[in-house]
């Protein structure tokens, strides 16, 4: 019996995977509006009726996928090692995944970050405010490293700010390059590591 049971977990695992995995194939591609819940149940290789098993519409969907980053994100960056600077485990845990995202296109959420009319209505639909949803959840997460003091918290949501303006920038860029029908564009953490980089050395140099 117990065998069974997980083999039926195992199956809606793959299913709920599948089902993502297509959907945000479809969206990078064509745009939020233009997909349909036929064409990513089509693309998974289920049925409508099997898609609203386990997500309430494009729209939760979505959401789904956002929540999720901002999640291992969050982790990432708390699980630095303890005496990294705040912006240096930041920038390492985004370069981090940057290079997993890389391994698995097809799931990258670089839409959220996108600097287009359509990708901005598609990210407002997946959560309310949720940029700034990201830049609290940086700011939590360093937080959790170092405590919570008056000092920290406005350092905290400083580079929460900053972080996300940065990973925006990158993704602008490579982007940008794609379009410009550059064959061999630098892989996404390069392009990530770069940007902070850069940040780095602007500060160094004063106003």
């Amino acid at each position: 019996m117990s065998e069974d049971i997980g083999r039926r977990e195992a199956h809606k695992r793959a299913t709920r995977a599948a089902i993502k995995a297509a959907a945000m194939r479809l969206v990078a591609e064509q745009g939020f509006e233009a997909t349909t819940v036929r064409q990513i149940a089509d693309a998974a290789e289920v049925t409508e009726r099997t898609f609203y098993r386990y997500f309430d519409g494009k729209t939760g969907l979505v959401a789904d996928e956002a929540l999720n980053w901002m999640e291992r994100l969050h982790r990432e960056i708390r699980d630095r090692p303890a005496e990294e600077p705040p912006l240096q485990a930041v920038a390492r845990a985004m370069v981090a995944l940057a290079a997993e995202i890389r391994q698995n296109p097809e799931t990258a959420p670089l839409w959220m970050f996108a600097d287009t009319p359509q990708q901005h209505e598609m990210l407002q639909r997946s959560a309310p405010r949720p940029l700034l949803r990201f830049e609290e959840s940086v700011a939590d997460a360093l937080l959790a490293r170092t405590g919570v003091s008056t000092e920290n918290r406005r350092q905290a949501e400083l580079v929460g700010r900053v972080s996300i303006a940065v990973l925006r920038s990158a993704g602008i860029y490579r982007r940008q390059l794609l379009a410009l029908g550059e064959t061999d564009p630098p892989a996404l953490e390069q392009v990530v590591h770069d940007a902070f980089a850069s940040l780095t050395e602007l500060s160094a140099s004063g106003p």
